[in-house]
């Protein structure tokens, strides 16, 4: 009481985890609507004040403490933010991938989403890179299952003819937007491929 001191709640988001599990973790934890959050990724006028194109990759995966009753729009801001702090100085330096900012951060998206092992990032990032120099594409089952809302159930081989934007069985390129919130590790793999 004398000093003032709160009891801080901590949120752990993990490395590759999707939006909608990001505002399922934001609900149980502190208590704030998940669709909101969704929302959110919409809003543009708020993305434009964080200066970004869209949430999902830009929500640092990190451990947090936040105040009981903390807003929506404060945790996101403090996510972004952990974001910038942790990638900015990474952007200035030229990548021999020829990749920008955004296309970098969908890759490092689905590196983080297809191999939990380190030792495997740069190579995974090569694989991909060079499919997507040939303009083959990347048949990356991650962004199947991004498409379809995530699943509770294995791949099935009927999954990769859906029709949605972020299927890479059918559509060649990157996706439009990261599929998760990829970690440093990732990132930096997709800018040093093997």
């Amino acid at each position: 009481l004398n000093q003032g001191d709160v009891k801080l709640t901590e949120v752990t988001i993990p490395e590759g985890m999707p939006i909608w599990k990001v505002a399922a973790t934001l609900q149980t934890r502190l208590l704030l609507d998940s669709a909101a959050l969704m929302q959110l990724n919409l809003d543009r006028p708020f993305l434009d004040s964080l200066e970004i194109p869209y949430l999902e990759g830009h929500l640092f995966p990190e451990t947090y403490a936040f105040d009981p009753g903390v807003s929506l729009r404060s945790v996101v801001r403090e996510m972004v933010q952990m974001f910038q702090q942790k990638t900015d100085s990474l952007w200035s330096k030229q990548s021999a991938t020829g990749l920008n900012k955004y296309q970098t951060l969908t890759l490092a998206s689905i590196i983080e989403a297809e191999t939990p092992l380190a030792s495997e990032r740069t190579r995974v990032a090569s694989v991909y890179l060079n499919r997507l120099r040939i303009g083959m594409t990347l048949d990356a089952d991650p962004t199947v299952i991004y498409g379809l809302g995530g699943l509770d159930r294995p791949l099935l081989r009927d999954d990769l003819d859906s029709v949605t934007i972020y299927n890479t069985y059918r559509i060649a390129g990157l996706p439009p937007t990261p599929i998760n919130s990829p970690g440093l590790a990732s990132i930096l793999a997709a800018m040093n491929p093997d």
